[in-house]
């Protein structure tokens, strides 16, 4: 039997969130911004809620709303500049791995998590969710996931260029999906590492590459 995806309220979803929950908000672009608000907003109900995550572009509402970890402990992968400082200030857990073995954890080794929350385009005709961008692991986890999938869904994420994406009609658990904003699958320059980031024209070497003829 297919099943339709269900469309939601970005409060909807975070108040599917329990005390206890293992919530993932998967890595890089797929991080939830909308949902991660409206989760903050909830801390306060809540108690030892864990979210993993990867390579964070800009801040994260439910750490910036908990400066005690009374409410949300977050784990992370692998750090951006922002996971970094988390880490330094005692807000954010280090996961030892190969990132290239990643989805294999989440086939063989990790408990299913409870709630997975990912950013991506809109449905298509066909009942999928694509990831664009964000084409990492995320397919291991839509099949791993133990009790449901939210997807919100970005207008201004980049146009489908893989066919990574959330096969809504095949996997086992409920699937809801709900609208962030637009233009929301971009990178906060200041949260990047020094050396990844894009120079402004003006700050750019201007030493040319010589190409062999």
């Amino acid at each position: 039997m297919i099943k339709a995806a269900r469309r939601i309220t970005a409060a909807e979803a975070a108040g599917l969130v329990k005390s206890g929950d293992w919530v993932d908000y998967g890595a890089v672009l797929a991080q939830p911004d909308v949902f991660d608000s409206a989760l903050a907003a909830r801390g306060i109900e809540l108690r030892g809620v864990k979210i993993r995550a990867c390579l964070s572009t800009r801040p994260r509402a439910v750490l910036e709303a908990d400066p005690k970890r009374e409410h949300f402990q977050w784990y992370n992968w692998h750090f951006g500049g922002y996971d970094r400082k988390k880490h330094d200030a005692g807000l954010c857990h280090y996961i030892p791995c190969n990132l290239g073995e990643i989805p294999d954890y989440y086939r063989r080794f990790i408990d299913p998590p409870d709630i997975v929350v990912l950013k991506t385009r809109d449905v298509d005709a066909n009942g999928f969710f694509n990831l664009s961008a964000a084409n990492l692991w995320h397919r291991a986890m839509d099949r791993a996931v133990a009790r449901l999938i939210a997807a919100e869904v970005g207008d201004g994420a980049c146009p489908p260029r893989t066919r990574t994406r959330i096969s809504t009609p095949y996997i086992k658990t409920f699937i809801y999906f709900f609208f962030g904003k637009p233009h929301s699958m971009r990178f906060d320059n200041e949260y990047i590492s020094p050396s990844r980031r894009r120079l402004p024209s003006s700050q750019r070497s201007g030493r040319k590459i010589r190409v062999r003829r």
